[in-house]
């Protein structure tokens, strides 16, 4: 006898309904997570209380019948079927970033799903075509006025956006005597370029080399401020391993340390003279970005206003995605080498 398919007598709604609901949840051990809180357990009725919410807000217009809802949890839930876009999927317990694959969910060979923690940058999808430096120009070349630092600096930006599912082997390290010289604003920049989702910021070394730090490492960008190590310790031998190794061994907490691979790209500030680095060390490229205009500085007025341009063009996505578009189809100089550094 053949055996009807569950799927069949869905209606447009439910499908769609039962679609989103195995997008968003995993489950394991009769647990349920969603994929943005992996850390918290939810319970079946957990699951419900928050989807329903959930579509209230993306899909107002959509009629949550009681049968509807009945329909669609059984369906994602209790079901046993083969539509991987049908099914809440068991969870490896892992967390993994693919930059630039927009699906959340990765489907391993032994039926288990893999949560891909990197997000399509919202701007990215405004269709801008521009493509310019906009307000964010005045601020690079304040920065770097360098000519030569400053094209090596915006070929290693430009090289991690145009090449996602690469890294570079080495960072960028921002010194400056004075404070108040734009660095924590470049970063800021580029955490919009690669998402703010995809990004986080650490204050010191040590939370950057904790022990419970996958959601540190699975990040695009990992900007660590006010950088300060002493040579051959260990925060300086582990920061060495993050910056090269294609994969690093990494816990979270309740759960086994496992061997994760390394997508992350590092800028490091400091107001610190680096005199930890060894010499010939080819893992940081240090620019000095000290200039009149520092807080205290004889033109902190003119820099202040070209700070004050950068966060007004952040607040707006088509400015972000215009600087986005121009790193994109920047030509990378013929002598950058994102896997080793020249440090002549």
């Amino acid at each position: 006898m053949e055996t009807k398919n569950p799927l069949d007598h869905l209606t447009q709604e439910q499908d769609q309904l039962v679609r989103l609901l195995a997008s968003r949840y995993l489950r394991q051990e009769n647990r349920f997570y969603h994929i943005d809180q992996p850390n918290q357990a939810l319970s079946r009725r957990d699951v419900e209380q928050t989807f329903m919410r959930a579509v209230g807000q993306e899909l107002p217009a959509m009629a949550l019948t009681p049968e509807t809802l009945k329909t669609v949890f059984k369906v994602a839930i209790q079901l046993q079927h083969t539509s991987q876009e049908h099914t809440v999927p068991v969870w490896s317990g892992q967390l993994r970033s693919y930059p630039g694959q927009e699906g959340r969910l990765i489907w391993n060979a032994n039926g288990t799903a893999t949560i891909n923690t990197w997000r399509m940058p919202a701007y990215r999808q405004r269709g801008v075509n521009q493509a310019r430096y906009g307000r964010f120009g005045p601020l690079f070349k304040t920065l770097f006025p360098n000519p030569a630092e400053r094209r090596r600096v915006l070929d290693w930006v430009a090289w991690t956006l145009q090449n996602e599912s690469d890294r570079p082997a080495w960072s960028l390290l921002l010194y400056s005597k004075a404070k108040g010289t734009g660095k924590s604003t470049f970063c800021d920049v580029l955490k919009q370029l690669h998402g703010v989702e995809n990004s986080t910021t650490q204050n010191n070394v040590d939370s950057l080399v904790t022990r419970f730090n996958t959601q540190v490492l699975v990040s695009r960008l990992v900007v660590c401020e006010e950088l300060s190590l002493r040579s051959e310790s260990r925060q300086s031998n582990a920061l060495k391993t993050y910056i090269t190794d294609t994969d690093v061994l990494s816990e979270r907490k309740g759960r086994e340390a496992e061997r994760l691979p390394m997508v992350s790209c590092f800028v490091f500030t400091t107001n610190h003279l680096p005199t930890w680095l060894e010499s010939g060390e080819r893992r940081y490229y240090i620019v000095e970005t000290d200039h009149d205009g520092h807080a205290s500085g004889p033109r902190a007025a003119a820099f202040a206003e070209v700070v004050a341009g950068v966060y007004e063009a952040l607040a707006n996505p088509d400015e972000v995605a215009a600087l986005y578009n121009a790193l994109m189809q920047r030509r990378i100089s013929d002598d950058f080498n994102p896997k080793s550094l020249n440090t002549e």
